[in-house]
C-alpha cells in the first residue's frame, strides 16, 4: 500500500463540514490562527482564515501523518492527497512540528518536481521509521 492509496482513505477537507472533521479526529486547536510575526502578508492570511478552518486543516494533517504510520508523508504528498495549497497546508504542518506532534523522520522522498523533501512521521512513529 503506498501513502496515496491511505491518504485517498481520508475525505477531502469541506468548509461546510467542519463538524464532522472535528468529530472524526480531536487533534490540537488554537483559538486563533498562527502568523508569522513581522510578515504584514502572513498576519493577512491568518485574520482571513478562521481559527475553527486552521484547526481542521492542522488535525487532518495530523490524520494523514498518523494514518502514514512509519511510512510519513512529505508535503507534496499531503497537499496532493488532500487537494490543499502548500501555502495552506505547510504553516499547519509546521505548527504540529512546533507542538512535537509530528518529526522529522531523517528521510526524504522524491516530490513531482524530484527535488527530495522531508518525510514527516507521528511522533510515535519515529524510532521506527528510520529502519
Amino acid at each position: 500500500m503506498n501513502l496515496l492509496d491511505l491518504i485517498d482513505g481520508i475525505p477531502p477537507l469541506d468548509p461546510k463540514d467542519e463538524h464532522r472533521a472535528r468529530v472524526l479526529y480531536e487533534g490540537p486547536t488554537t483559538p486563533y490562527t498562527p502568523f508569522v510575526r513581522g510578515s504584514e502578508t502572513s498576519e493577512a492570511a491568518a485574520e482571513a482564515m478562521p481559527s475553527e478552518r486552521a484547526n481542521t486543516i492542522r488535525r487532518t494533517i495530523e490524520r494523514a501523518i498518523i494514518e502514514a504510520e512509519a511510512l510519513g508523508c512529505t508535503d507534496d504528498e499531503l497537499q496532493v492527497g488532500l487537494n490543499l495549497e502548500g501555502s495552506t497546508q505547510r504553516p499547519r504542518r509546521i505548527e504540529l512540528v512546533q507542538q512535537h506532534r509530528i518529526i522529522d523522520s531523517g528521510r526524504t522522498r522524491p516530490t513531482r518536481s524530484g527535488r527530495k523533501a522531508v518525510v514527516w512521521v507521528a511522533a510515535k512513529y519515529a524510532e521506527t521509521s528510520a529502519e
